[in-house]
Order: C-alpha cells, then sequence, then structure tokens
C-alpha cells in the first residue's frame, strides 16, 4: 500500500529509488544569498531548499532516494561536482550539529539522574530520623517534602529528557546522513 502511494507521488529509477525532483530558476536559488562570495563547498543551503528536501525524504520514510536538481538559467556542468559536494557538506554539518545535542542531552539525564539519587537518599537518611512527623515544626515538614517531590521531579525531568529530547535528534540524524550520503543528479533543464 505504502509503495503504491509513493510510486503516485513520486518518479522511480530503475533500481527503485525514490527520485526527489528539483527544479531551480538558477544557481543561486540553491544557496543563502548571504553566502554569496563564500566557495560552493562552505556555503549555506538556502532555508527553502532544505526545508523542501527534508519533507521529501520524511514523506518517503526510509524508502532510499537520489536527488535530481535541475537548473532552468545559467547552468554550467563544470559546478555539478561543487554543488554535489555543498549539499554533502551541509547535511553533515546538520549531522554534527545533532551529535553535539545528544551528547548534551545525555549530560543532562545523568545529572538529573544524579541530582534526584541525591535527593532522594538525603529525603530518605533524615526522614528515619524522624521518629513523630507530627511535633516537627511546619518548616520544616515543607523542607523534607519539598526534598522529596524535588528528588522525584529530578527524576522524572531526566527520563522525560530522554525520550522527548533524544528520540527527535536522533530521528534526525539519520535523515542528515541519509541525504548526506544519497545520490545526487544534476542538470540542465
Amino acid at each position: 500500500m505504502q509503495k503504491d502511494i509513493l510510486h503516485d507521488r513520486y518518479d522511480f529509477t530503475e533500481d527503485d529509488k525514490a527520485i526527489i525532483d528539483i527544479t531551480l530558476e538558477s544557481l543561486s536559488d540553491l544557496f543563502n544569498s548571504f553566502d554569496r562570495k563564500t566557495s560552493f563547498y562552505k556555503r549555506e543551503l538556502d532555508q527553502d531548499f532544505e526545508d523542501y528536501l527534508i519533507s521529501s525524504v520524511k514523506e518517503l520514510d526510509g524508502h532510499s532516494f537520489v536527488i535530481k536538481i535541475e537548473i532552468e538559467n545559467n547552468y554550467d556542468k563544470i559546478t555539478d561536482e561543487p554543488i554535489r559536494k555543498a549539499i554533502k557538506n551541509h547535511f553533515r554539518f546538520l549531522y554534527w550539529k545533532e551529535r553535539k545535542k545528544i551528547s548534551k542531552v545525555i549530560l543532562k539525564f545523568f545529572s538529573l539522574l544524579l541530582l534526584g539519587i541525591a535527593l532522594m537518599a538525603f529525603y530518605y537518611e533524615h526522614s528515619k530520623f524522624i521518629t513523630n512527623f507530627n511535633l516537627i515544626p511546619m518548616y520544616s515538614k515543607i523542607i523534607i517534602e519539598g526534598i522529596n517531590i524535588a528528588g522525584w521531579v529530578a527524576f522524572w525531568e531526566a527520563f522525560t529528557c530522554l525520550i522527548f529530547d533524544f528520540i527527535p535528534i536522533s530521528r534526525n540524524r539519520k535523515l542528515y546522513e541519509s541525504i548526506s550520503k544519497s545520490g545526487i543528479r544534476i542538470g540542465k533543464l
């Protein structure tokens, strides 16, 4: 069923790779307008181009693909390899940024986990000394229960950061890696 839907939306190569077809008016449509003086290899891609490419790859949901770029005006075959390299460099850079985010998420997870363990250990160590909870002052009760709640919140935050931050970053990494390793065909329209 999914394959039929994809075949209705995309053209495919003979070896069953979806073709992400992109038509540009000129080569400058591919790159960020602020990056004109930078060499092709180091240029940042235009945000619309990047967004379109990413959304197309997401639609394909793991199906193999090639990128086909056709340029209407001022096409020069000499620029093919620099364009390929620029696209691959851009998505390798995004992959690298996501890898750095994963390191931060893991550090945050372990920091919150250790904080939760420390708070809970403090709570249980001090709560056993209180034999009659009703006789201690109200501010002490609030502090003791606050430490207990803070410990549980730290545990909760540790696991939510792992689940809700790690998973999307991991998906983005796979997406950027697949784009950076994809085949890119460039030609004149």
